[in-house]
C-alpha cells in the first residue's frame, strides 16, 4: 500500500486479531512494488492495494504465484475485476468490522491448511484427509492419493481430535467439510467424487454446515 497512514492501520488490526492466537508471525509493510516483488514469496499471505499511485494491484497480483492474496481498496468497484485473479478476499478499508472478520477467517483457513494429526506415526496434514471411514474393527483414513487401514481403532477415538469443519454424517463415516463438492439431501459429494450418504437424523445438520463452508469460502 502507499499510503503509510494505512500501512499502521492494518497492522495494528492484524496484530489486535493475532495476539489471541499460538501462532508466530513477522508483519513487513512495503510501499513499492519493486521492494515487494523481490520478496512476496516469503510471506504466506499479502494484503495488496488495488490502487498503487500509477500501478494496478490486480496487475501485481497476477505475477504472485504461491502465495494467498486479500485486496484492500477504498472502493467497491474494483471488486469484480479482482476477483479474476482469486485473491482470498477483497476488504473495504473503511470498513474495520468486515477487515477484522476476514483476517480471522483467514487465519482459520491458515490453521486447516497446517493443522497436522498423527497416524501410524505419521503427521499428516488435515487438509490432505478428506474423511475417515469404520470398517468392522478397522479405522480407514482417506486421503486423495492413498488409504491407511489401522487395525482395532475406532472413529471415536480419532474424532476428539479433530476440530469442528470434520463432520460425522453417520455411524460409519466423519468427513472434512473442506472436501465436500456439494450435498443434496442425504447424498454427500466430495472433491475426488467419492458419493457418501448421511443419515436421516444427519441431514439437517450435515446441510447447516456446508451452508457455513460455503458462506466462508466466498
Amino acid at each position: 500500500d502507499d499510503n503509510i497512514d494505512y500501512h499502521h492501520i492494518l497492522n495494528n488490526m492484524i496484530n489486535d486479531v493475532l495476539k489471541s492466537e499460538d501462532l508466530t508471525y513477522t508483519i513487513d509493510c512495503f510501499s513499492d512494488t519493486e521492494s515487494f516483488m523481490n520478496k512476496y514469496d516469503q510471506y504466506d499471505v499479502v494484503f495488496l492495494d488495488v490502487e498503487l499511485g500509477a500501478e494496478n494491484g490486480i496487475n501485481i497480483a497476477k505475477k504472485i504465484t504461491q502465495t494467498d492474496i486479500i485486496f484492500v481498496s477504498s472502493h467497491k468497484n474494483y471488486v469484480f475485476h479482482a476477483f479474476h485473479v482469486a485473491p482470498f478476499s477483497y476488504i473495504l478499508k473503511q470498513d474495520e468490522t468486515q477487515a477484522r472478520s476476514e483476517i480471522k477467517r483467514y487465519i482459520a483457513y491458515y490453521k486447516h491448511m497446517h493443522q497436522t494429526i498423527t497416524i501410524q506415526n505419521q503427521d499428516i496434514l488435515l487438509s490432505h484427509i478428506s474423511y475417515f471411514s469404520q470398517y468392522e474393527h478397522d479405522r480407514i483414513t482417506h486421503l486423495h492419493s492413498k488409504e491407511i487401514i489401522e487395525k482395532g481403532k475406532t472413529l471415536k477415538e480419532i474424532s476428539a481430535l479433530l476440530p469442528q469443519y470434520f463432520i460425522q454424517i453417520n455411524r460409519s463415516e466423519i468427513i472434512n467439510m473442506y472436501h465436500v463438492e456439494n450435498v443434496k439431501k442425504d447424498i454427500v459429494l466430495m472433491d475426488d467424487g467419492t458419493q457418501l450418504y448421511a443419515s436421516r437424523r444427519r441431514e439437517k445438520f450435515l446441510m447447516k454446515a456446508f451452508i457455513e463452508m460455503l458462506e466462508n469460502k466466498l
